[in-house]
C-alpha cells in the first residue's frame, strides 16, 4: 500500500512538473489554444461557426479558474498538431499521450479517457473482438485503431476512409461488417445522422487518456492548466460539464465519484440496520463486516493519496521556486542557500550539504556544508566515503548508523566525521552524468527521516541537477568573460608597446643607421679603396634593410596595411635561392625552378620571408629527398607559387595546424618557436593571399603561396 502511496506521488509530480528552461507567462499575454473543428461531441465548430464540445468547454472553465487569456481556434488536424509542434501556438487540447509525443510535448493530467466500441449491423453476428475474424472492416485513415486491428492477427480485409461517418455511412449501407471508432463520437454520429440499424457491441477497447498538450518546457503554464484541471474535478464543475456533453452518448448514469462513496455509504448501513433489525445471519454478518473493513481501507487509502496530493503540491511549490532562482540569485553560494532553505519546508535539512566531482581535474569539492558537528571537508581525491558511493553507483542511500557501522567493519567505507544516526544522499545529475550528491543527515533522532524522505531527495536532485549545472554555467561565462577582458586590455597594452617599438625602429635606430651609411658612403668617394670604410658601408646598408624588413613584419603582425609595389617574383624566388646555396651544398641538395620568364605581382620585399621559410623548412626536415622543385602557375586572376620538397610527409591530421602559432612540423633537436609558418599565413594574409599545403605523392609535401594576379 506505502508503495502505491509512492507511486501515486511519483506519477503526480512527473506529470505536474519537468525542470527545464521555464518560460514567464505575462499577466497580459494571450495563450495560443487549438483544437480539432470536427470531432464531436469533444471539439467542433457548431451550427453557427463557433468552437464547442467537451473539450472546449472544459479548457474554457480552466482558463477562467487561472486566470489565463486565452485565444482558442479550431481548424484540421494536421494543420494544427504542426503548429504545436513548430512552437507557433502554446496548447493543444484533447491530445492522447503517448511515449513518442511525450518526447515532443509537455502533457498536462489526464482529464478523460476515451474508449473504441465496434459497431456493426444489429443484425450481425458478431458480439466481440475475436468475431472479427476474416471480416470486412472500414477503418479510419491514420487513426489508432488500424495497429490495434493488425495487432491481434484477425486476418480482416482493412479499408480505410477519412471520418468515422464515412465509416459508419458505408456500414449502414451495408458494405462493410464493422468499424472501429470511439464509443461515444460513434453513438454522437448515430444519433446525429440517424443510422438506426447500427449499434454498438462487445466491450470497450483501447482506453487512451486525453490531456492538453502544451510547446516543450512552458514550466508555468503547465502548473496552471494541472491546477485548474484538479481545482474542476474537487469542485464538480467537471462532472456538469461531462454529464452535458458525454453522458447521453455513454449509455449509462454518470456518477460522481462523492455519489459513490456516498451510495456505499448510505447502502452499508442500510444493511447493516436491516440485518440487525432482523437478526441476520452469521454468514451475511461476515460479509458485512468484510465489506465495511474493505470500505474503511478504501477511504484510508484515499486519505493518503490525498495527502500524497498535499505533498505532490508542496514539492511542485519547492521545485518552482528552485527553477526560478537559478535567475534570482546572484551566485552560486545563493542558490545552495535557497535550495537548502526551501527544501527544508518538505524535509528536514538542518545538516546539508552540496558536493561536486570535477571529471577534469578528478577532484571531490564540498561547496556548500551546513553542519551542526563538522567542518567542510577540503577537496580531495575519490575515496571511500559514502559521498562517494552515490558519485560512483548513481544511485540514492539512505543509512541508519548500524548499518554506517558495518560497512566501516567491512571495509566498503572509510570512517569520516561525525557518525550520523540516519544518512541520506541522492545524485545530482546532468543528462545522466553523475556530477555531484545532495546529502541531509541527523545526529540526534534516529526518527527524523523515512524511505519517504528518500523518494523526496531523489526527487528534488535529479530536478536541481540542471539548476545548479546551469547557475554554474552563467558563472563560468561571467568569469570567462572578465578573464577575456583582461586578457584584452593586456593585449592593447602589448600593441601599444609594439607600435611604440616599431615608432624607435623607424626613427631612432633608422635615422642614426642612415646617417652613418652616408657619412661611409662620402668617405669611400674619397678613398674607394679603403676596406674598412667599405665594410662599415655593407654594414650600414644591411642594417637599414633588417630595419626595414623588421618595421614592414612589425605592421604585418599588427595587421596594418603594408606598401606594395609592381615586383618580379621569379627575381625574388631566384635571389632567395641564391641565399640558401651554401645551406643546400651541405646538406647535397639542389633547388630548381621551373619559369624564368618575369611575374608581375603587387606586393612587399617582405613576400621573400615567404619563399625563405618554405626552403629552410624544406632542408631541415626533408633533406632526405635531395631536391626542392619550385612551380609558378598562372590561374584565373592568380598566381601559385609552389615549393615541392621529397622527404617525409606531414600527416594529413596536422597539415591544417603547421600555420598556426606554436606548432612545429616535428619535435626534436630541430624544434623552434614555431612562429615562422604561422609569420608566412600573416604575410600572405597582408597580400590578400593564402598558404597551404598539400600531400607530394607518393612522397613528400607542397607548400603553396597563391597571390593575385597584378
Amino acid at each position: 500500500m506505502k508503495a502505491g502511496i509512492i507511486k501515486t506521488l511519483t506519477l503526480i509530480l512527473v506529470l505536474s512538473f519537468r525542470l527545464s528552461a521555464t518560460n514567464e507567462i505575462a499577466e497580459s499575454s494571450v495563450v495560443q489554444v487549438r483544437g480539432h473543428y470536427n470531432y464531436p461531441p469533444y471539439e467542433f465548430l457548431d451550427s453557427s461557426g463557433q468552437p464547442a464540445g467537451l473539450n472546449v468547454e472544459f479548457f474554457n472553465a480552466v482558463a477562467k479558474i487561472t486566470g489565463l487569456k486565452i485565444n482558442l481556434e479550431l481548424g484540421p488536424w494536421d494543420e494544427i498538431y504542426q503548429a504545436l509542434d513548430s512552437g507557433e501556438i502554446d496548447v493543444l487540447i484533447g491530445m492522447y499521450y503517448s511515449k513518442d509525443r511525450a518526447e515532443k510535448f509537455d502533457f498536462s493530467i489526464p482529464y478523460e479517457t476515451v474508449s473504441y466500441s465496434i459497431f456493426t449491423q444489429k443484425n450481425s453476428n458478431i458480439s466481440q473482438l475475436e468475431d472479427l475474424h476474416g471480416k470486412n472492416i472500414v477503418l479510419v485513415e491514420g487513426g489508432a485503431s488500424i495497429n490495434f486491428i493488425n495487432d491481434q492477427n484477425l486476418s480482416a480485409e482493412i479499408t480505410t476512409v477519412s471520418s468515422s461517418v464515412d465509416a459508419l455511412r458505408l456500414l449502414a449501407a451495408g458494405n462493410y461488417d464493422c468499424t472501429l471508432i470511439p464509443n461515444v463520437q460513434g453513438q454522437y454520429n448515430l444519433r446525429k445522422y440517424g443510422f438506426d440499424n447500427l449499434m454498438a457491441v462487445g466491450p470497450l477497447l483501447l482506453p487512451r487518456n486525453a490531456s492538453f498538450a502544451l510547446k516543450k518546457g512552458n514550466l508555468e503554464l503547465l502548473t496552471k492548466m494541472n491546477e485548474g484541471i484538479q481545482t474542476l474535478k474537487q469542485t464538480g464543475q467537471y462532472d456538469r460539464i461531462h454529464i452535458k456533453w458525454i453522458e447521453i452518448y455513454e449509455g449509462r448514469q454518470f456518477v460522481t465519484q462523492q455519489m459513490i462513496r456516498n451510495a456505499v455509504l448510505v447502502g452499508i448501513v442500510v444493511i447493516v440496520l436491516f440485518f440487525i433489525t432482523i437478526g441476520g445471519l452469521a454468514v451475511l454478518r461476515k460479509q458485512i463486516i468484510r465489506k465495511t473493513r474493505d470500505l474503511l481501507e478504501e477511504i484510508q487509502e484515499r486519505k493518503k493519496v490525498e495527502d500524497a496530493l498535499q505533498q505532490a503540491n508542496r514539492m511542485q511549490d519547492v521545485i518552482y521556486k528552485i527553477a526560478h532562482a537559478v535567475s534570482g540569485t546572484g551566485n552560486l553560494y545563493d542558490l545552495y542557500t535557497l535550495i537548502r532553505n526551501t527544501l527544508h519546508e518538505v524535509i528536514n535539512t538542518r545538516n546539508f550539504y552540496i558536493a561536486f566531482y570535477d571529471s577534469e581535474t578528478e577532484m571531490l569539492s564540498f561547496p556548500y556544508f551546513i553542519d551542526e558537528k563538522d567542518d567542510p571537508p577540503e577537496p580531495r581525491t575519490l575515496g571511500l566515503s559514502l559521498t562517494d558511493y552515490i558519485l560512483k553507483t548513481g544511485k540514492p542511500v539512505f543509512y541508519k548508523k548500524s548499518d554506517i557501522i558495518n560497512l566501516i567493519k567491512q571495509g566498503k567505507i572509510n570512517h569520516a566525521g561525525t557518525p550520523s544516526e540516519l544518512w541520506l544522499g541522492a545524485p545530482l545529475k546532468v543528462s545522466e552524468e553523475v556530477i555531484g550528491a545532495i546529502v541531509v543527515q541527523s545526529y540526534a533522532d534516529d526518527m527524523l527521516y523515512s524511505e519517504r524522505d528518500l523518494d523526496i531527495l531523489e526527487f528534488v536532485s535529479n530536478k536541481i541537477g540542471n539548476a545548479i549545472h546551469h547557475k554554474q554555467t552563467q558563472e563560468a561565462i561571467i568569469k570567462s568573460e572578465e578573464k577575456y577582458r583582461l586578457l584584452s586590455e593586456q593585449l592593447n597594452e602589448a600593441n601599444k608597446m609594439k607600435k611604440l617599438l616599431l615608432d624607435v625602429i623607424t626613427h631612432d635606430l633608422k635615422n642614426p643607421a642612415g646617417v652613418i651609411n652616408g657619412m661611409s658612403e662620402m668617405l669611400l668617394d674619397e678613398d674607394p679603396d679603403n676596406e674598412g670604410l667599405q665594410l662599415v658601408s655593407e654594414s650600414c646598408t644591411n642594417l637599414l634593410s633588417v630595419i626595414e624588413n623588421a618595421t614592414i613584419m612589425s605592421k604585418v603582425t599588427l595587421g596594418d596595411e603594408i606598401a606594395l609595389d609592381q615586383i618580379n617574383l621569379v627575381d625574388i624566388i631566384q635571389q632567395v635561392a641564391n641565399e640558401f646555396d651554401s645551406s643546400l651544398k651541405t646538406k647535397d641538395m639542389t633547388i630548381s625552378l621551373n619559369n624564368s620568364s618575369p611575374v608581375m605581382v603587387k606586393a612587399n620585399p617582405i613576400i621573400a620571408e615567404v619563399f625563405k621559410n618554405y626552403i629552410s623548412n624544406a632542408i631541415k626536415y626533408s633533406s632526405d629527398g635531395k631536391r626542392i622543385e619550385v612551380e609558378i602557375e598562372k590561374g584565373d586572376g592568380y598566381f601559385n607559387v609552389q615549393y615541392l620538397d621529397f622527404g617525409p610527409t606531414i600527416p594529413e591530421q596536422k597539415r591544417p595546424l603547421i600555420f598556426n602559432r606554436g606548432v612545429q612540423l616535428e619535435k626534436g633537436a630541430k624544434r623552434g618557436r614555431g612562429l615562422g609558418l604561422a609569420i608566412v599565413k600573416r604575410i600572405a594574409e597582408a597580400h590578400g593571399g593564402e598558404v597551404g599545403v598539400l600531400p607530394n605523392l607518393p612522397t613528400g609535401n607542397i607548400f603553396y603561396l597563391r597571390l593575385p594576379a597584378a
